[in-house]
């Protein structure tokens, strides 16, 4: 079972996790904190200046316990003889569970809002440890109320989790100031080490039952794992779109259970996987723009101005294309891989047969460099972009221009982000502007029909159609990725999850999936559920600033630039492997913790 328990709108419920199915709702509307007993009989939890205890094989109430204020943490103790409270104004108390009988009062745990305070039992559950809104960490026998620790500044900030280790020997606590863990010795009081890594407030720490890792839930959208003896992260478990509140390990040791903000209650691996699949990364150059060839197994990659072609399967250059110049910042192939499109700053569009391995054609425009070429989906046009806004559709029988007309947007904006996009029908055009605003235009006479704004604060710097040409999705610097009905013209959703910001936006082939990618390396892309709009992995790169993102069409592949421009490719698992992963670590033989450890 797995009790879950609402900190706004305040309820407790009680959840068949093998099932997933809803046992009992016990407060519907008031109560935020949730203890179950290690002896797996009670479930305690908060109702205003009240404890109530539950039996838990029947869920009927069977106790109550009167407190002065209101509670913020519940702590039964490991062997499940004891029940710690923690509330307002500054007391702890501590009653034995047989009797319900205060057996101790600790006065003086500062408490200012909802997160401050933490408590945890020692191992023995003899001795009580606590952290307050003031940073201050004490451990009190709870017999004879002795304090047995005593640090005052033990973080600059409140303290808003502890915990004991099972051996007893190391307390660790996390506070507000910053996302750094600290490792107490428990007798002495000395700080044995630091664990860094989370960039944001802690919530919760858990020891496992060995006490050999610590699993850690922060403010940063993460839950870690640590090895404590060499005070190094094993895993970063990414996918919460919103900061992790709550923090669960089963008894088996084997499953997380995390609580965000959004209210969302997600499953996870704590078992860190023995290997993290690293992106394979290829020198690129900044700026430019690879693509994939429609069966998934060849990437064209503009390489110091020439383009080669690269084997994914062996992960080697296979072929160099001369005969496409030395100019290349774009490729593009047709939609049904025979052509090989290239542009670059000579404003040259050059023309490769893929079967023929041969230039077909050259088609010269020197007014301006190309930045953007895209066939339509049924491969008879393609469309060409230049950096004064220039739109041609070039015939793809007769290589002559069929339509032109001018668009009046910044070249400067579309030399650094190319924020142009083309729907597959070839009809519509969205391009994002400096003031945060997409533009969509009729593809074939450059008309304006209509003007977006309001969803993004900084420039946009991204635009994507989906395969079937709706939604459209656009991002900005501020990380707002916002969906739009590319009929209607109005904005189905609009959410953020980019630390650093979004710089670019890809759909998957099915539609199902999108793309972003971010600002920094801890979250280079990030896929989201395109119907639910929730986050479901995010990856980590090298170096900042991925501009560019986009699927295989095969969907199987990921491929993100950074600024650096270090192409880096990501390979989808398949099925098989999937299953593998999920009947449990020593089965799987690739995939990272980032991607697998979500169920």
């Amino acid at each position: 079972m797995l009790a879950a328990a609402g900190l706004i709108q305040n309820f407790v419920e009680v959840w068949d996790v093998p099932g997933h199915k809803r046992i009992a709702t016990l407060q519907p509307k008031e109560g935020h904190l949730v203890a179950f007993s290690p002896r797996g009989d009670l479930l305690a939890t908060d109702a205003g200046k009240q404890i109530r205890l539950w039996r838990t094989g029947t869920m009927d109430l069977v106790g109550q316990l009167t407190v002065p204020g209101s509670v913020q943490v519940l702590q039964f103790s490991p062997d499940g003889s004891r029940l710690a409270s923690l509330g307002f104004p500054d007391e702890a108390i501590v009653w034995e569970v047989d009797q319900w009988a205060v057996v101790r009062r600790i006065c003086g745990v500062r408490l200012v809002n909802a997160f401050s305070g933490a408590l945890d039992f020692s191992p023995d559950s003899q001795a009580l440890v606590s952290g307050d809104a003031y940073g201050r960490l004490q451990a009190v026998d709870v017999a004879s109320g002795n304090t047995s620790l005593d640090i005052p500044e033990a973080h600059s900030g409140a303290i808003h989790a502890v915990a004991w280790s099972p051996t007893g020997s190391v307390i660790a606590s996390g506070g507000f100031s910053d996302g750094a863990i600290r490792l107490w010795d428990a007798a002495s009081g000395k700080l044995l080490g630091t664990l860094e890594g989370h960039t944001s407030w802690m919530r919760k720490l858990i020891f496992s039952a060995d006490g050999l890792r610590l699993y850690s839930a922060s403010a940063d959208q993460t839950i870690r794992i640590w090895e404590v003896g060499q005070r190094r992260c094993l895993a970063t478990l990414r996918g919460s779109s919103h900061e992790i509140y709550g923090l669960a390990l089963s008894p088996d040791g084997a499953t997380l259970a995390s609580a965000g903000k959004d209210g969302v209650v997600a499953f996870w691996s704590a078992v860190p996987r023995p290997k993290e699949e690293q992106p394979r990364l290829i020198p690129l150059g900044r700026f430019s723009r690879p693509a994939f060839a429609p069966d998934g197994r060849v990437l064209a990659l503009p390489r110091a101005g020439t383009v080669s072609l690269f084997d994914l399967t062996t992960s080697k250059e296979i072929e160099q294309l001369p005969a496409l110049g030395t100019d290349i910042s774009m490729v593009v192939y047709s939609p049904d891989g025979t052509l090989l499109v290239s542009g670059g700053r000579s404003g040259k569009i050059r023309v490769w047969s893929c079967a023929e391995r041969r230039l077909l054609r050259e088609l010269e425009d020197p007014r301006a460099p190309i930045y953007r070429v895209a066939f339509r989906a049924d491969g008879r046009r393609l469309l060409s972009v230049d950096a004064q806004g220039k739109t041609v559709w070039w015939d793809t029988r007769t290589w002559q221009a069929v339509r032109a007309f001018a668009m009046s947007v910044k070249p400067s904006w579309l030399e650094s982000h190319c924020s142009v996009a083309v729907a597959p029908s070839g009809r519509l055009l969205a391009v994002g502007t400096m003031t945060g605003a997409v533009r969509w235009l009729n593809a074939e006479t450059g008309e304006l029909l209509a003007t977006t704004t309001g969803s993004h604060l900084w420039p946009v710097v991204g635009v994507a159609f989906s395969g079937d040409g709706t939604p459209a999705a656009s991002v900005c610097g501020y990380g707002t990725v916002a969906l739009w009905d590319s009929s209607s013209f109005k904005l189905i959703a609009a959410f953020r999850g980019h630390m650093l910001g979004a710089q670019g936006v890809a759909s998957s082939p099915d539609g199902r999936r999108l793309a972003t990618s971010g600002g920094s390396g801890s979250d280079a892309v990030k896929l989201w559920d395109s119907s639910t709009h929730r986050e479901m992995v995010t990856l980590a790169g090298r170096g900042s600033i991925f501009n560019f993102v986009a699927f295989s069409p095969d969907g199987r592949w990921l491929a993100a630039c950074s600024w650096e421009g270090n192409l880096h490719l990501w390979h989808a698992p398949s099925w098989d492997q999937i299953e593998a992963a999920e009947n449990g670590p020593e089965a799987a033989d690739d995939g990272s913790s980032e991607t697998s450890s979500r169920r």
